[in-house]
């Protein structure tokens, strides 16, 4: 299977149209219905695209230093090579570099 980095992104320029609210706006607390509505829109069978959440990341990322696992909560996107959310339609190619983890866990 090949990427479909611009699939994603129309998509998500799509949906952003169609919410009308700014995208940080999204990734601090609709991110999860942001996606699940990308994906009831959008046929992404046969597509490498899956959904990724926080909790899919391994806890050394989200542990936070007194121990207690309550990592700050993101839904996103991933073709397998890039990973993209409401404010990056365009992909990166690490989900570290995604502005909500910058914003939340420092990267």
């Amino acid at each position: 299977m090949t990427n479909c980095s611009d699939c994603i992104e129309e998509a998500i320029l799509d949906l952003r149209e169609e919410w009308d609210t700014n995208p940080k706006t999204i990734n601090n607390g609709e991110c999860m219905e942001f996606i699940n509505q990308l994906f009831l829109q959008n046929d992404f069978s046969g597509k490498p695209v899956v959904r990724m959440e926080t909790g899919d990341l391994p806890v050394e990322f989200v542990e936070h230093e007194d121990g207690f696992k309550s990592e700050p909560y993101h839904m996103w996107v991933t073709d397998g090579s890039h990973h993209y959310d409401a404010e990056v339609p365009s992909g990166v190619p690490n989900w570290k570099e995604l502005p909500f983890f910058k914003r939340t866990l420092g990267f």
